[in-house]
């Protein structure tokens, strides 16, 4: 049977999540995700969304998001963020997961070796990282801790740093992402 991913564009509607330069985290997201979309599905991998853009006055709770990716007995659940500072010189990006998770661990360590393979000369290594979502000091995040299959969280940027923001919202950056993304996700579904 072909494996099913539930991706999650996170924020979306009147939710913008960050916004730096112009850009919403959230349309950033959903174009990133539309995109990881794409590439999955033409690896023969089924992919569902927890939404495809939403009305400015709507929002999407997270245990909403969690009940249809349980709901559609998803294999693996993706949420797609970009993140945001008070300090403009913080860039990198973070893949956290639920501790307790043996799989979903697994699958964060696939995601930051993806990513990290895709080598920006000027973002340090040490700003790449994965941690749980203990860790975060934003914790638990219930999009992790509800969902049933494993399940990690993707911060790709952030926001209101120039040059991570540069990158992420090029056309290149999105691709390069989603690839990233994608190979993990297709390596995971395959073990």
């Amino acid at each position: 049977m072909t494996r099913l991913v539930c991706l999650d564009p996170g924020h979306g509607g009147s939710d913008s999540g960050a916004v730096a330069g112009g850009i919403r985290e959230s349309d950033l997201n959903l174009r990133v995700v539309r995109e990881v979309a794409k590439q999955i599905t033409a690896q023969g991998l089924r992919v569902i969304q927890t939404h495809n853009g939403m009305p400015s006055t709507r929002k999407l709770y997270n245990y909403a998001r969690c009940a249809v990716a349980n709901k559609a007995r998803a294999d693996v659940f993706l949420a797609v963020h970009n993140n945001a500072s008070v300090s403009v010189s913080a860039r990198g990006f973070e893949v956290i997961h639920a501790p307790a998770s043996l799989f979903g661990t697994a699958f964060a360590k696939l995601l930051s070796k993806e990513l990290d393979a895709m080598p920006e000369p000027d973002i340090d290594p040490r700003s790449r990282s994965i941690i749980t979502d203990d860790d975060t000091g934003r914790g638990p995040y219930t999009v992790l801790r509800q969902t049933v299959m494993p399940a990690c969280l993707v911060e790709l940027a952030f926001l209101t740093n120039a040059g991570d923001r540069a990158f992420v919202t090029s056309p290149s950056g999105i691709t390069r992402l989603a690839s990233a993304l994608a190979r993990a996700l297709v390596q995971f579904c395959k073990q």
